[in-house]
């Protein structure tokens, strides 16, 4: 990430892109999962994820489902413990964010936001199968989706009382 690194916040935000903080992420949104499809959704090996799920294991942050057809392979969820840590974690980031939008005010705040989203829908038509350039309907209906999407994040913004 540019820029990012040299603080300890940037730091952290780059290890939770991979590793095990990144599984605990991908199974917080979608589980179970296999380490099969884990790998996929990282860019990762077979190996990596296996090495990612024993630490995991070890900290007793996720459990493993046996396959009740093939006894063999198993899936993984997110143990409580690795839940309640993970949901401190999301906790923890908020409070921060919410900290940074009250420093930099409702005008800037708002002004940030929607560059943000205007960036993430010109980036979301970019995708490795999409053809280049984008076609207009193409980008007209991220554009539809990312004013849904800043729309919700100032409501988000807005009802936790920040600005």
């Amino acid at each position: 990430m540019v820029g990012v690194s040299h603080s300890k916040a940037g730091q952290d935000l780059q290890n939770s892109t991979r590793g095990e903080k990144a599984v605990m992420h991908i199974l917080f949104a979608k589980e179970p999962q296999t380490p099969s499809e884990l790998a996929e959704s990282l860019h990762v090996t077979p190996g990596r994820i296996s090495t990612a799920l024993a630490g995991l294991q070890k900290k007793g942050w996720i459990v493993r489902v046996p396959d009740e057809r093939d006894r063999r392979s198993a899936s993984i969820k997110l143990s409580e413990s690795g839940r309640v840590w993970l949901t401190e974690q999301y906790s923890r980031m908020a409070e921060r964010i919410c900290w940074i939008f009250t420093q930099m005010g409702k005008r800037r705040t708002d002004q940030f936001l929607s560059l943000v989203n205007e960036f993430l829908a010109y980036f979301s038509v970019l995708g490795p199968d999409q053809s280049f350039p984008p076609s207009s309907g193409q980008i007209e209906y991220e554009f539809e989706q990312r004013d849904e999407r800043l729309a919700a994040m100032l409501e988000a913004v807005r009802s936790q009382n920040i600005l």
